[in-house]
């Protein structure tokens, strides 16, 4: 078995070979059937015609041989093919949240990078952050900050999966990839942040107060996805740095608050 396959192909390659070989040797019966019949006296063909129905009946034992493996090997393939899809969706999709991951996100961004049909063509990049999350699990546990990482990670699909691809980028990180103008994004940023900040999580006999911080940049083909990654986390620095709980944009060379 190949390691970096995790399937047994060996017995359907067997049964490739198996199907070859009866193919192989079914078109020799009827060849030399046809031949004989073609070139023996009529009378040998008569007097030979009981002598031909074994090799008929085999011929038909080979052929029903032939789609009983045929269909086998069908069924084998479609059952590969399942577990290598079921394989992928799991390597791209996080846990906890169900949200796809860091390398399912970095794969999206660089596919909608090729769709652009220009420079000035531009997607929206956002890094999201919980606030105080190390507080959570210290004041809480581990279990209720994995009950605040998915009330966020609701919070963010519900509000902006229209037109948006939201990840769960490691830790208490989400990126989030926006296909609507600059304006619109922020809009909605802003208002899916005042939303969390308003709700608090439920867990056990407990209520926790959590906000987000937000950093955006465009993404074009001239800012690729390595810079604007970098451009939306200096302005998430400067959310933190700003007293948290608020949404900042860099563009360009400014950095301001939403």
């Amino acid at each position: 078995m190949n390691a970096a396959f995790p399937f047994d192909l060996s017995s359907t390659s067997m049964v490739v070979l198996a199907l070859v070989l009866i193919a192989f040797g079914t078109a020799i019966g009827i060849a030399t059937s046809r031949r004989f019949s073609k070139t023996a006296p009529s009378s040998t063909v008569a007097k030979k015609s009981s002598q031909q129905n074994p090799l008929v009946a085999e011929l038909e034992k080979q052929v029903k041989q032939l789609e009983t493996l045929l269909a086998d090997a069908k069924l084998r393939l479609n059952r590969q093919s399942q577990q290598i899809h079921e394989s992928l969706t799991e390597a791209r999709t996080d846990e906890l949240t169900g949200l796809p991951n860091r390398r399912a996100i970095e794969r999206i961004a660089k596919q909608e990078l090729s769709r652009q049909s220009s420079a000035s063509t531009a997607a929206i990049l956002a890094i999201v952050d919980i606030d105080h999350f190390k507080k959570v699990n210290d004041l809480y546990g581990h279990a209720a900050g994995d009950a605040t990482l998915r009330f966020v990670a609701n919070q963010l699909q519900q509000e902006l999966s229209a037109n948006a691809t939201v990840a769960r980028f490691g830790g208490e990180e989400f990126l989030i990839l926006m296909r609507s103008p600059i304006n619109d994004s922020t809009e909605k940023l802003e208002k899916v942040r005042a939303k969390i900040s308003e709700q608090p999580v439920e867990y056990e006999k407990h209520q926790i107060s959590v906000t987000i911080s937000g950093g955006v940049s465009r993404m074009s083909q001239s800012i690729g996805f390595p810079a604007a990654m970098q451009r939306a986390d200096q302005a998430l620095y400067r959310a933190k740095q700003s007293g948290r709980n608020c949404i900042f944009l860099h563009d360009d060379n400014h950095i301001a608050k939403v």
